[in-house]
């Protein structure tokens, strides 16, 4: 007897926003499918001419649909298929930045410090207007709307709705809370191991993106949309075992002073236009000065208190904005420890 598996396979353009199709693969009953690359034509998302226009799609993070309304006694799975995406001569395509993180995040050197990530995705929920995209309509900061509950608080179905779709597809969601910001809000992903906490921001982005569809709303990642009020970043939160053992903490210092070393080189790497919002002002550091600290919310890399207190655990690096690549931060962070 053979059964039906309804994969969505998803992968980014050439501006990095989402795209997505859907096949379905058929398999023997009780047997796992097979995902198997696929093509798309790449003269549509600004990724190849129409001369040799197939971008080949190649099958990286798996998990289970929480959209799927495909379920029944033939249909066996309904999955999410995150993909790199290959031109036709083998090379990754510009926005494949996931093959070269793949790269590093496999060196034994990489693997066996065990490196984890927790990922503190922020994010406006703005209104969709058809034919113009999305409208930012003003917004006020206030200091009741960070984790507050009534008095203005808006859009927590989508919040709530968004982490209890990531706990079904199986991603390791970690919480969610109001921001500091009316309308903002902030999903947390990890801590995952190396690679898979970018596969997996990647995919929850992903499902609040499709969650805001259904709702006729738009997400902005824009790290500064209002020039008054807190911005929105993407605070990367990093140990090693090493850092997490007795005595860890003198391999974070050792760690930030090379992250000191880079900071004009990392910068270039940590979300377009993040120099709107590192200004040194609304609990961010100097774009342009490398600063840290312990339990010190206005630097670019903060110790925690226990941490501190405790001689082991995680440091947060507070650069990267929320619009940033995850496979080039976290890849960026891990070049400062091997």
């Amino acid at each position: 007897m053979s059964s039906v598996t309804v994969a969505e396979y998803i992968w980014l353009d050439a501006n990095k926003k989402f795209r997505s199709k859907v096949r379905t693969i058929h398999h023997e009953n009780f047997t796992a499918p097979k995902y198997l690359d696929w093509d798309y034509d790449g003269s549509s998302t600004g990724q190849a001419d129409g001369n040799s226009s197939e971008i080949t799609l190649r099958p990286v993070f798996i998990c289970d649909n929480p959209f799927s309304n495909f379920r029944d006694n033939h249909i066996l799975y309904s999955k999410l298929v995150l993909c790199e995406t290959f031109n036709v001569d083998g090379t990754p395509t510009n926005s494949n930045t996931r093959a070269r993180a793949h790269e590093i995040f496999s060196l034994p050197s990489c693997e066996s410090v065990k490196p984890w990530f927790g990922l503190e995705q922020e994010y406006f929920i703005t209104d969709n207007t058809p034919g113009v995209g999305a409208a930012l309509s003003p917004i006020q900061e206030t200091s009741e709307h960070y984790c507050g509950v009534g008095r203005g608080i808006m859009y927590r179905n989508i919040a709530e709705e968004h982490m209890a779709a990531c706990i079904k597809a199986r991603i390791n969601i970690s919480g969610i809370n109001a921001e500091v910001s009316q309308n903002q809000w902030e999903f947390q992903i990890g801590p995952s191991v190396g690679i898979k906490a970018s596969d997996e921001l990647l995919m929850a982005r992903f499902i609040l993106e499709r969650i805001a569809e259904k709702y006729g709303k738009s997400i902005c990642y824009d790290p500064k949309p209002f020039a008054n009020i807190n911005g929105s970043g993407c605070h990367t939160n990093f140990s090693t075992s090493v850092m997490r053992s007795n005595g860890g903490i003198k391999e974070i210092h050792r760690v930030i002073q090379n992250m000191e070393n880079s900071h004009a080189d990392n910068m270039t790497l940590y979300g377009e236009n993040n120099e709107k919002r590192l200004s040194g002002k609304y609990e961010t550091s100097d774009y342009k000065k490398f600063t840290w600290g312990v339990g010190h919310r206005g630097v670019s890399v903060r110790i925690n208190n226990r941490t501190h207190s405790n001689g082991f655990g995680y440091f947060e690096d507070r650069r990267p904005a929320a619009n940033m690549d995850p496979y080039l931060v976290t890849s960026a962070i891990m070049a400062n420890v091997i």
